[in-house]
């Protein structure tokens, strides 16, 4: 249990590291560029910043539930919690509990947090890696659903609807 909270703890920290570096070097190169200094500072440590998501990272998304990564996708995309709600067939308050999950296993306070972090680390996974760490969600699916006939309701249909069969 301690280990898991452990391993757990380590994921977010190194998801919301890349992230910080990342923004960091921004700010350094734009300060090099409006103060006319040198080239901007270099990294140095062994942060996957560019490149592939790290195997703390998938393990962090692999321990998230179809429905939270339903929710994750749809604030990336910029959804509101009512229009979420609408899509999952579940109230505010459910999509409320849904991104608390979402925000402590990313680490962070904040929706825009979530979007900035989750983005990052989705641009680094193949498609087929955030599929299977997903339960089966492609990383475009809040993109393109239409809100009436989605493919991949079952993988994050609410229990009642499942036990009736619903589509």
């Amino acid at each position: 249990m301690l280990k898991d909270s452990i391993v757990r703890d380590l994921a977010r920290i190194e998801a919301t590291q890349h992230v910080i570096v990342s923004m960091l070097q921004s700010i350094t190169a734009q300060l090099a560029s409006h103060t006319g200094t040198s080239e901007p500072v270099k990294k140095t440590d062994t942060v996957n910043v560019v490149g592939e998501a790290t195997t703390a990272e998938i393990a962090l998304f692999a321990s998230m539930s179809p429905k939270q990564h339903a929710t994750m996708l749809c604030v990336v995309s910029g959804w509101r919690n009512a229009d979420i709600a609408e899509q999952l067939r579940v109230t505010d308050n459910t999509v409320k509990q849904h991104l608390r999950a979402v925000m402590k296993k990313l680490g962070v306070g904040t929706r825009g947090q979530v979007a900035l972090v989750a983005s990052d680390i989705i641009e680094r996974m193949s498609p087929t890696e955030y599929k299977k760490t997903s339960g089966g969600l492609p990383f475009d699916w809040a993109v393109n659903v239409d809100g009436s006939s989605d493919p991949y309701y079952q993988l994050y249909a609410p229990v009642r609807d499942v036990k009736n069969g619903d589509k």
